[in-house]
């Protein structure tokens, strides 16, 4: 049986803005405030967010942020303040909405390849090296791979 109320957060991680809306579900309907105002008396008036993401304080790039997740520490901190920044807009989008967070039954987020590892905390430093291929592929019929063989 669906939930009367079913609302889900969804987040954009951006290399410079973290954007973030609350979408009602029951509906399947992307909801916004009107002119950025929700008071409360309109069924769309749901809410939208965004802030800058605090990684730019440590670099401006992802290369020059993939560079500072290999210090000590450094990829806990980006974690630690690309997560701060959406729980900072996920309070916002509550507050702005008057939803109750325990109607929040999902929370999607999505990014480049170096925001989604940073924010889980994983090492990015392959996305900036050269990728490398140490194989061949094989074919018995040219111009048509059939499998690979390590050289």
């Amino acid at each position: 049986m669906p939930r009367a109320k079913n609302y889900s957060i969804v987040v954009d991680v951006g290399t410079t803005t973290v954007f973030a809306q609350i979408l009602n579900l029951n509906e399947c309907v992307v909801q916004a405030c009107p002119g950025g105002q929700c008071d409360g008396t309109t069924l769309f008036a749901l809410a939208e967010a965004s802030d800058y993401n605090a990684q730019i304080s440590y670099g401006e790039d992802v290369i020059t942020r993939i560079v500072y997740s290999q210090r000590p520490g450094g990829l806990k901190k980006l974690q630690e303040v690309v997560v701060g920044t959406i729980n900072g807009i996920i309070r916002e989008l509550l507050d702005m909405s008057r939803i109750d967070r325990s109607l929040i039954s999902h929370l999607v987020i999505a990014g480049n390849t170096t925001m989604t590892q940073l924010l889980l905390g994983l090492d990015p430093k392959f996305v900036r090296e050269n990728p490398t291929f140490h194989g061949q592929l094989h074919s018995s019929r040219p111009g048509r791979p059939s499998g690979y063989r390590h050289r």
